[in-house]
């Protein structure tokens, strides 16, 4: 069905509610189209678990949690035409005039025809169930529940996520697919999820003090000073989580690479930085110097003719691994009581962190009171 304009307005386009119509190449409008039959994204999880207890209030626990997704949102331009090395807005909009790319280049009328839109300018998204998805994860997990002066729990999580639908946007309907005539060419792994996550958490009871192993014969204030003593810890670490190399071609339209015709295009997907390419990858990425993570010599331009998006050399969506972190906090504390209702508390806790190669240390000394009615 032909897009249908108000009356009134050269382009067939008009504002709602007054206002000026955005505008692209050439002064043509802009506008985002919500199609009727866009739909809610399906999702399917299933799940088993296994757990046994392998000795007193010790448990271990063996999970696979899994998941399948389809008909993701994700967006692309109406006004993208295919890759070609047909050249478009060369010119000065005349068709003869050869212009300065970032500078006055138009498209001419030639340019136009070759548009499905030419009465419309850049940025003409709309949405679509075109994405999906699948997610597997690993658990194990073991638990002793506090018993004998310790609590202690202990797990792993191993998580594969792929999809090819993009939500890391500004937008509730999702990201902008890089290959609209191919989206499912960006199926991978997911950004800012890490494989690898390593949790652990414990309190143990020092067997010192009146009552304990140690110190049993003590005075009362010897025992008030030095027994009664918990220590805690709880800790992470996780690996790193991924980040699309991409190349920023910043005021270049509508001379693009690919001759793609739309500034709209996000390498990314997240609607900053439009219009971006993914480069060529040359060499060997991950050579780390000091705190540079990556070498962004392996890297070159992205190619500017019809193999813009599957020339096997480009750079795939999340390729590049950030560090992996960790952290660690231990802790010494004791309750001292005052009569049945009020608890004084003092504590002590030093806490670790690090990240690719560094580590942050800080400390502190904690007080609390608590008085019960």
């Amino acid at each position: 069905m032909p897009l249908q304009g108000w009356p009134g307005n050269s382009h067939g386009f008009s504002p709602l509610t007054g206002g000026v119509v955005a505008t692209g190449f050439g002064g043509l409008p802009s506008i985002n189209v919500v199609p009727f039959g866009l739909q809610q994204p399906r999702i399917q999880q299933y799940n088993a678990t296994y757990e046994r207890e392998i000795a007193r209030d010790t448990s271990l626990r063996f999970s696979y949690l899994g998941s399948t997704l389809s008909g993701l949102i994700a967006g692309v331009d109406l006004n993208e035409v295919p890759p070609s090395d047909n050249p478009l807005g060369t010119t000065t909009g005349d068709g003869t005039t050869a212009c300065t790319p970032g500078d006055d280049c138009n498209f001419s009328g030639a340019d136009l025809a070759r548009l499905p839109f030419p009465d419309l300018g850049d940025f003409l998204l709309s949405y679509g169930n075109f994405g999906h998805g699948r997610s597997n994860a690993f658990q194990t997990q073991l638990e002793h529940r506090y018993s004998g002066g310790l609590m202690l729990n202990v797990s792993y999580t191993y998580l594969d996520q792929k999809s090819s639908g993009l939500d890391t946007g500004n937008s509730s309907l999702g990201g902008i697919a890089y290959n609209a005539f191919e989206p499912n060419h960006d199926y991978g792994q997911e950004a800012f999820v890490p494989k690898n996550r390593f949790v652990a958490y414990g309190v143990y009871d020092l067997p010192v003090g009146k009552g304990k192993r140690f110190g049993s014969s003590w005075s009362t204030w010897a025992d008030v000073l030095l027994g009664g003593w918990q220590t805690t810890f709880n800790m992470f670490a996780k690996t790193g989580t991924g980040f699309t190399p991409f190349w920023l071609c910043d005021n270049c339209g509508p001379a693009l690479p690919g001759n793609v015709a739309v500034t709209s295009l996000d390498a990314y997907g997240d609607f900053n930085s439009e219009p971006s390419y993914r480069p060529i990858v040359v060499g060997n990425f991950n050579h780390r110097n000091g705190n540079q993570i990556w070498d962004p010599n392996a890297f070159e331009l992205p190619p500017f003719g019809a193999d813009v998006f599957d020339n096997p050399k480009i750079a795939k969506r999340n390729l590049l691994i950030g560090p992996g972190t960790w952290g660690v906090n231990l802790g010494v504390h004791k309750d001292f009581r005052f009569g049945e209702r009020v608890t004084a508390s003092l504590g002590a806790d030093r806490r670790l962190l690090g990240v690719h190669g560094h580590r942050n240390a800080r400390g502190g000394i904690s007080l609390g009171w608590n008085q019960g009615f």
